[in-house]
């Protein structure tokens, strides 16, 4: 099927096992990454229309059935740049076990990916074609469990932790300073009245705050969780640095100055809390929480600052929710939530695209293994999951892929 995307002809194809991929005719270069439709068995035909002005293409699988897929919406870079291809992914996971956390930064003028890994290792990829650009940092006998990026005095450090808090310099991978013996279970960076501190959370429910200059923890432990903290999100509201953790059953908030709680149980998960991402909707700052109940939850910071806590669901995932994250991508916000869930031929995960407003779903695309983590910065979103590496940005264009 020959379609119009970015204001170029491409030539829509199917494959055997249910995938679509756009490849410019000329070239034959692939356009963008390869994407199933939701609950594809194989593709038999492909054909496209115009619905309500957007661009929709229809396939026909194996078993019968059609899936109906909508062109207008994020999609990864349009020159087709990795770390998003398949065969990358399956690369990183047999050489290099899979990702676990990340986080963006510029380098040098380049936008790039810190990415940790499950062996241990951190390393830095080009999100615009996917090479890579310094690492493997050594430092983590097992999975990295937490990345940050933080700039102090003009040079750009790389904090990761595990069993131990380190910290690299982004451009040379040399170490920086001595570590810190500390058990890393999630981390986040800030920065506090000019100062760039790191929020590290703990498998025992503990949170501490961290001078990122000397590694030396800042005040008395933040006590609050019951079990592990799996994911730490920063912001400010109202010119208050703060903090959000998910561990144990519940989220809390906290205030970085002085390290005290602002809210113990903002939000209660029954079953597990292990997913938060701060955002801004209609111009007030939001933060989305959810865990092993699949409900996604939306928290006014503003009135939780204040004192005066306001939560309510905005979705139902119907499975587990392990990362959330909260991009602009084409000009428009998204809601995006990662979902995993046990089948009988192993473990499953869907990355969702949704409005984060009302929690609806505009787009569900299936992956293999769990979703480890979500960063949005900006236009860019990185996925993290047990498959490989997934990146998607906004392209100048009107038309865009749903994937």
């Amino acid at each position: 099927m020959v379609a119009t995307l970015d204001g170029r002809r491409a030539v829509l194809t199917g494959g055997d096992d249910g995938s679509v991929r756009a490849r410019d005719p000329l070239t034959g270069t692939q356009v963008g990454a390869s994407f199933r439709p939701e609950g594809a068995m194989g593709g038999r035909t492909l054909a496209a229309a115009v619905v309500n002005d957007r661009l929709v293409m229809i396939s026909g699988a194996w078993d019968g059935r059609l899936a109906i897929s909508d062109l207008a919406g994020p999609r990864p870079p349009s020159d087709g740049g990795a770390p998003n291809e398949p065969e990358v992914a399956d690369a990183w996971w047999k050489d290099r076990g899979y990702p676990s956390r990340t986080a963006i930064t510029e380098l040098s003028g380049r936008r790039v990916a810190v990415v940790g890994f499950s062996d241990g290792a951190v390393r830095v990829f080009d999100l615009h074609d996917g090479a890579d650009v310094s690492g493997p940092f050594a430092g983590h006998a097992e999975t990295v469990m937490g990345v940050g990026v933080v700039s102090i005095g003009g040079r750009l450090l790389v904090a990761s932790g595990r069993d131990e808090l380190v910290q690299h310099d982004l451009a040379s991978g040399e170490p920086v300073g001595s570590p810190l013996s500390l058990d890393v279970h999630a981390l986040a960076t800030a920065t506090v009245d000019g100062r760039p501190m790191l929020i590290v959370g703990q498998s025992s429910g503990i949170l501490m705050r961290v001078d990122t200059a000397t590694l030396a923890p800042l005040g008395e432990p933040m006590g609050g969780h019951t079990d592990r903290v799996w994911m730490i999100a920063t912001t400010e509201v109202e010119g208050q640095p703060v903090a959000l953790s998910a561990g144990g059953e519940t989220v809390n908030l906290w205030e970085l100055r002085t390290g005290r709680a602002l809210c113990r149980e903002l939000v209660r998960h029954h079953g597990g809390a292990y997913a938060v991402a701060v955002g801004e909707l209609n111009g007030r700052p939001v933060a989305f929480t959810a865990g092993r109940s699949g409900l996604v939850w939306r928290v006014d910071l503003v009135e939780a600052v204040r004192q005066r806590p306001s939560a309510r669901t905005v979705l139902d995932a119907g499975e587990t929710v392990t990362a959330l994250a909260v991009t602009t991508i084409g000009g428009r916000a998204w809601l995006v939530v990662g979902t995993s869930y046990r089948a009988k031929d192993g473990t499953g995960s869907a990355i969702l695209w949704c409005d984060p407003d009302d929690g609806s779903v505009r787009q569900k695309l299936p992956l293999i293994g769990v979703v480890e983590g979500l960063t949005g910065s900006g236009d860019t979103l990185v996925i993290a999951a047990e498959e490989g590496l997934l990146a998607y940005a906004a392209v100048p264009s009107a038309v865009e892929f749903h994937w």
